[in-house]
């Protein structure tokens, strides 16, 4: 007899790993439904059921916690330091008060005092003002104190008086 030649199957790298991959897959499926007894697939599909029950549930009500970590304690709410600053914008609001676009919003006013509106006039007349200064006229809100009590323009003016007359930290200022 004489031999035959060799021949020699070019086989390349990817395909051998392939069909190892597809084998061991094979054998471990295999392997696994020979374990699955009826037990094992009911308890299997209770927890599937369980999993999905509370996947439907309501969720939680969302918590209104707010934490807030401050660099140091300010000395006063109304101190001109961020962290003051920041406490201050938390518990008290503005007439007006600049949005993400730099642009003015009303908050405490009812609009934004413009020439176009009336609200903003140059004072030509006003014995407080002198000539050539701008008068701004804030319109409120609807708006009350946490008892009920209405936000009138004296408490505003108040307010902003209180502000500028002393400096932080004194006994009449924050």
């Amino acid at each position: 007899m004489t031999p035959r030649p060799l021949r020699i199957k070019r086989v390349f790298p990817w395909a051998v790993v392939s069909t190892a991959i597809q084998s061991r897959s094979r054998r471990r499926w295999a392997s696994l439904r020979a374990d699955l007894t009826p037990r094992r697939a009911t308890s299997l599909a209770l927890v599937a059921v369980i999993v999905f029950i509370t996947g439907c549930a309501t969720p939680l009500p969302t918590r209104r916690d707010v934490v807030v970590g401050l660099v140091g304690e300010p000395r006063t709410v109304f101190d001109d330091d961020p962290s003051a600053r920041f406490v201050a914008s938390a518990v008290t609001e503005t007439l007006v008060r600049r949005d993400a676009h730099d642009e003015l919003t009303p908050r405490l006013a009812e609009s934004v005092p413009t020439l176009e509106n009336g609200d903003l006039r140059v004072a030509t007349d006003d014995a407080d003002a002198p000539d050539g200064r701008l008068v701004a006229t804030f319109r409120l809100r609807d708006t009350k104190w946490q008892d009920g009590v209405p936000i009138t323009a004296t408490d505003v003016r108040f307010a902003w008086q209180q502000d500028k007359a002393d400096t932080p930290g004194t006994l009449t200022r924050w």
